[in-house]
This record gives C-alpha cells, sequence and structure tokens, in this order.
C-alpha cells in the first residue's frame, strides 16, 4: 500500500489503521510503503505504472486524484485513466492551527495580526490540498500568508511547534496529540459544523468565512487492468 507522504501524517495513520483490516481479510500482510515527495506525483506515478495484479495500492487522497490535475499541466499520470477506484475511505475537514505563543486566540485576530506585517507571516503546507486552502485563506481575507513546503505533517508540526511559520491548514488526525498537548492551537475547523471530536472549535462559517469551508477525501485505488 504506497501512501505519497511521510509517516505520520494523516495519509499514513488512515493507511496503517487500514492496513490491519485489510490485512485480517486478506489473511495476508499488507506492507506499507512511503513514497512522499512532488505533492504525491511519485506515488500516485509509481502505482499507475506498477504491474495491474492487486498487489500494489494506492491510499489516493484529494491531493493527487483531484488537485494536481487542476494546477499541473502535464502529470506523469492520468487520475480516470490509470486507475481502478476501490473504495471511498472517508472524507474529513481541515483545521487552522497557530503556535501558541503567536498573540491570537481567533481567525479575526489571526487576519489583524497578518495583515499588519504583510509578507511576514508564513503557513506551512504538505500537500497541493493544504496550500491551495491557505492560497484561499490569503484571497478571502485580504493577507499574505507566504508558502513554506514540507514533505510531510510531522515536519509541519515541528514548523509549528518551534515557530518556523505563523499558521497552517491541516488534517485532524496528526495534530491531534499536539492540540491536547497545548504545543499548538487551532484557532478554526474548516466546516459548516464543529468537529464532534472538538466541540469547543469554531466553525470557519462561525469565525465569518464560510467560503472557506474545505473538505477532503481518501480513497483506494489500483492500477488500471487490475481484475474485479
Amino acid at each position: 500500500l504506497i501512501v505519497g507522504y511521510g509517516t505520520g501524517g494523516g495519509n499514513d495513520i488512515i493507511a496503517r489503521l487500514l492496513a490491519g483490516r485489510i490485512s485480517e481479510g486478506l489473511g495476508q500482510p499488507l506492507v506499507i510503503e512511503n513514497k512522499p515527495g512532488a505533492q504525491s506525483i511519485i506515488a500516485a506515478e509509481y502505482v499507475a505504472k506498477a504491474p495491474p495484479d492487486g498487489y500494489t495500492l494506492l491510499m489516493g487522497p484529494t491531493g493527487p486524484m483531484t488537485v494536481n490535475p487542476a494546477i499541473y499541466a502535464k502529470l506523469p499520470y492520468s487520475p480516470v485513466r490509470d486507475f481502478v477506484p476501490i473504495s471511498m475511505i472517508g472524507t474529513f475537514p481541515l483545521i487552522l492551527v497557530v503556535n501558541p505563543s503567536l498573540p491570537v486566540k481567533s481567525v479575526r485576530e489571526l487576519v489583524e495580526y497578518a495583515k499588519a506585517r504583510p509578507n511576514e507571516v508564513y503557513y506551512a503546507s504538505a500537500s497541493a490540498a493544504f496550500q491551495l486552502a491557505s492560497e484561499l485563506f490569503n484571497q478571502k481575507t485580504g493577507t499574505r500568508f507566504v508558502h513554506v513546503p514540507y514533505k510531510s505533517a510531522a515536519e509541519m508540526l515541528q514548523a509549528m511547534v518551534s515557530g518556523q511559520v505563523t499558521m497552517a491548514i491541516v488534517d485532524l488526525p496528526p495534530m491531534t496529540g499536539a492540540l491536547k498537548s497545548g504545543t499548538i492551537r487551532a484557532l478554526a475547523v474548516l466546516a459548516a459544523k464543529r468537529h464532534p471530536s472538538w466541540p469547543d472549535l469554531p466553525s470557519i462559517g462561525e469565525a465569518g468565512l464560510p467560503e472557506i469551508e474545505v473538505t477532503i477525501f481518501q480513497g483506494l485505488f489500483a492500477p488500471a487492468g487490475t481484475p474485479p
């Protein structure tokens, strides 16, 4: 099972949870192999060119399957032509987080802070979906957060904790421990409603920015030609 992001990220966490159940059903082990980099293009191309024998699968999230075709003029794979969709694993919203030392406690305060420091504030991103969501935030709020790319959510988290970046829009799983320990602060969930796991966290609509609601998905794919 190929994962296009580093260990410890949301895709990796979901893949490892999924692998255990798939292994039980198949009666044989399922090996997770991380191939991070290039917005998951490396992983997607690897699986697209793998033998269609059912032994190589792709964790196909929003980035490589829907965002990359929209932002790259040429890709070494086609999400439609080169893959057989097996199953939707789930959908989930993103959250907006900052370093807790930052003097902001709300999205409105973050916007004011950023506008007072144009091009001096930074956002971390480890996927095309995170980057597009952050640029949408820039567009809708008039801020100028500068993009700093990372290969994995673990690297993003380290950058957040150390204060190398100002904010990040990320998925929940890899941030849960840091949120509970207080080493990062969440300001909003990018969904129409509050998340049941974090009922005290405002939705982005409550923060006055309903146009920045972003939901991403995770699916399981095989190379085209793989038999049913």
